[in-house]
């Protein structure tokens, strides 16, 4: 299979779309079998399907490859879409990222750099 070569006449199967689906969001070969109700051998097993038909290295290159061809498409998924201020660590009502104790910001650290005292 040449670079060129268009892959949207592969055909993968349902299971090897959702297996690389689920990789596409950061799980593990264990945790789609969890999620799947299958065999972490079978998971595999179709990663390794997709790999060899997509060409690719691994399943993350097999995810890569599946959705920059149109072979997969990947919309939001309800359960694993977490609202933006909440992975920032932000409040609904507030635009200011919570307050870290034992920290200094950076614009203070800048604002006074430290000078070497040479008092003992």
């Amino acid at each position: 299979m040449s670079i060129t070569e268009p892959l949207k006449t592969l055909q993968l199967s349902p299971r090897e779309i959702e297996v690389l689906k689920w990789t596409a969001c950061g799980k593990t070969s264990g945790e789609i079998a969890r999620l799947l109700s299958i065999t972490e051998d079978t998971v595999n097993a179709h990663v390794k399907g997709a790999c060899a038909k997509l060409n690719a290295a691994n399943k993350t290159h097999a995810t890569a490859i599946a959705i920059a061809h149109g072979v997969m498409r990947l919309g939001p998924l309800p359960d694993l879409v977490i609202p933006l201020p909440t992975l920032l660590g932000l409040s609904m009502d507030c635009h200011e990222p919570p307050p870290v104790s034992g920290t200094v910001s950076r614009t203070s650290e800048r604002a006074a750099p430290k000078k070497e005292s040479r008092e003992r």
